[in-house]
C-alpha cells in the first residue's frame, strides 16, 4: 500500500512522509461526572493507510481472507474545530488540488497529525483535557495562518464520534472567534497563502448544521 501511494504521489508531484499519528483504543462515559475518559495511543500515517482507508482496507481483507477488525486497525485520533465568527458564520476552508486526500474540499480546521506533532499530543493528552484543548486552538490558529482571535474560554465539545467512511474518531467542538465574517473574507489571501488551502467560505450557522 505505502509502494502504491508514495509513486503515485511522485507522479502528482508531492512527497507523501510517513509519521506517527494518534489512535483511540477505546472510550468510556463517565455518567455521574459527566466525563469522557479517552484511552490513546500511537500509530503511524503508514497503518492509517493500509487499514482505515476504504480501498486498501478491502484489498487486505481480500488477500488475508479475513475481516479486519477495528482492533487491528489503525484507528485513528484526529480533531475537528467549527470555528464560528461574532456574527454567527462557520468558516470552512477550501482545499486546493495539490493534496494528498480530499482535494477540493471545504474543511474546518482539523488535527489528524496534530499540528504536526502527534507525540506532543499523546503526552498533553495524559495531562487534562485542557491541555488538549490549548493544542486544538494552536492548530486552529496555524490552519488560519494566525490570522484569527479565538476566544479561548468558549470551547465547546459536540461529539467524540467515528466518520462513515472510515475506521478513525474525530474529537469535534465548536470554537468562538473574536472576528466578524467580512474581516476573514478581507484576509482570504493570507489565510490561503499556501498549497492547502485556496480560499475562505462563510455559511450562516443554522445553515451549516
Amino acid at each position: 500500500v505505502w509502494d502504491i501511494e508514495t509513486k503515485k504521489a511522485e507522479k502528482e508531484g508531492y512527497v507523501l512522509n510517513n509519521g506517527s499519528l494518534i489512535r483511540l483504543d477505546n472510550m468510556l462515559i463517565d455518567g455521574d461526572k459527566d466525563n469522557i475518559v479517552l484511552y490513546v495511543a500511537l500509530t503511524s500515517y503508514k497503518e492509517y493507510m493500509a487499514t482505515c482507508l476504504p480501498e486498501f482496507r478491502k484489498m487486505f481483507e481480500e488477500k488475508t481472507g479475513k475481516r479486519l477488525s477495528n482492533i487491528n486497525s489503525a484507528s485513528t485520533f484526529a480533531s475537528a474545530t467549527v470555528p464560528i465568527t461574532l456574527d454567527d458564520y462557520i468558516v470552512f476552508l477550501e482545499r486546493t488540488n495539490k493534496v494528498s486526500e480530499f482535494k477540493e474540499y471545504l474543511s474546518i480546521p482539523s488535527g489528524g497529525k496534530w499540528d504536526g506533532d502527534p507525540v506532543k499530543t499523546y503526552y498533553a493528552m495524559l495531562e487534562s483535557s485542557e491541555e488538549l484543548f490549548d493544542r486544538c486552538k494552536e492548530i486552529v490558529r496555524k490552519e488560519f495562518n494566525y490570522q484569527i482571535n479565538t476566544n479561548d474560554s468558549s470551547h465547546k465539545l459536540l461529539s467524540v464520534y467515528r466518520s462513515k467512511e472510515y475506521i478513525d474518531y474525530v474529537l469535534n467542538f465548536t470554537l468562538n472567534l473574536d472576528n466578524e465574517a467580512g474581516q476573514l473574507k478581507e484576509r482570504a489571501d493570507t489565510i490561503t497563502s499556501s498549497n492547502k488551502y485556496r480560499d475562505v467560505e462563510l455559511v450562516k450557522f443554522e445553515e451549516g448544521v
